[in-house]
């Protein structure tokens, strides 16, 4: 894989470089195409579609990491927007397809990816690159994930 193809994917087609907003606005996508996916397919498909966007990120993530100069690759991280793009694509591979459903994977990601209430990079130090930079994104969509769950269990349907 190319230098310049792997950072196309990663910064999801370049909504990472985006002063504000890339991470949120690639979330929105990744919701829209697991949806796309769960009408066209069903659940199987969409859970499905997710873990590959999940692999793909880590991939490409590990790529586009190795390219950077050293001194960038924090700044680099922050910018490979395909975290949030898969991250959002398994919460809502989770999620009930209803706009209430489609609203709570979106609200519920975003919560537990700013809130990071757990040490993810930190305690992932020895990790390849790749893993490291997708943690985060990983880590939020399985504490949304059982939320929603938790919820759709206790109160029938979002």
């Amino acid at each position: 894989m190319t230098p310049a193809l792997a950072r196309a994917i990663a910064t999801v087609g370049g909504l990472g470089m985006l002063p504000r907003f890339g991470g949120p606005i690639a979330s929105a996508l990744g919701l829209a195409l697991v949806v796309g996916a769960d009408v066209a397919g069903g659940p199987w498909l969409a859970a499905l579609v997710a873990i590959a966007a999940a692999a793909l990120g880590v991939w490409t993530c590990e790529h586009a990491l190795r390219s950077a100069a050293a001194g960038l690759i924090e700044a680099e991280s922050r910018r490979l927007v395909v975290r949030d793009l898969a991250g959002q694509m398994l919460v809502g591979a989770a999620a009930p397809i209803t706009p209430a459903g489609v609203l709570l994977a979106f609200g519920a990601y975003q919560l537990f990816l700013h809130a990071r209430p757990w040490p993810a990079l930190e305690s992932l130090v020895r990790v390849p690159r790749g893993i490291a930079a997708m943690a985060d994104g990983v880590f939020a969509a399985l504490g949304a994930a059982l939320t929603i769950g938790f919820m759709t269990w206790t109160l029938g349907s979002a």
